[in-house]
């Protein structure tokens, strides 16, 4: 985990193409084969460290849960992974959307993601006591979300952040569900 953090402090503080692995080693007290002996590259470690976004612990989701409303309940659960990019930086999220592409390690998409149930089953929840108007089935209607913020994600890494990541896809995510009155984002 030591690689790790002192590797994502230079890339924050230099950026991810002015760190070379020695830099790494160096920063970290080790030498290039013990960095080699966890990570085959710059790249791999950004893969591995976005990945644990997907493991979100028991008490994030007993924080969700807390929530008064669905509705609520959905945000939070996207403001974890959010919360999460918006602190990684618009250029880590870049180095690790370029890495996804390249070489496809981590979720990205809808289907993917380890809490995909936990959406649909909040959406269909929400809808079936009139906290969301929109009739779309639960489960396109929960792709349909994730892809938003995903665009949204994208767009934000790919523009250096120029705009808030979190209100941007709160406003989104509002239009698509369509909650009810007293049930705005």
């Amino acid at each position: 985990m030591k690689i790790l953090e002192t590797a994502l402090s230079l890339f924050r503080s230099r950026g991810f193409d002015k760190v070379t692995i020695d830099d790494i080693c160096e920063a970290t007290g080790i030498v290039k084969s013990t960095f080699y002996y966890h990570y085959k590259s710059k790249e791999q470690l950004i893969g591995d460290y976005v990945s644990i976004i997907d493991d979100i612990s028991s008490e994030q989701i007993a924080l969700v849960l807390m929530e008064n409303t669905f509705v609520k309940q959905i945000w939070a659960l996207f403001e974890i992974y959010l919360d999460f990019a918006d602190k990684l930086g618009p250029d880590l999220v870049k180095q690790f959307l370029i890495s996804n592409l390249n070489d496809y390690k981590s979720a990205i998409a809808p289907r993917d993601l380890k809490h995909y149930e936990v959406y649909i089953n909040l959406i269909d929840k929400a809808q079936k006591i009139g906290q969301i108007n929109n009739p779309t089935p639960a489960k396109e209607l929960a792709e349909t979300c994730i892809c938003l913020a995903d665009g949204i994600y994208i767009l934000w890494a790919i523009e250096s952040g120029q705009y808030s990541l979190l209100e941007t896809c709160r406003q989104a995510i509002n239009h698509l569900l369509l909650p009810a009155e007293g049930y705005k984002l």
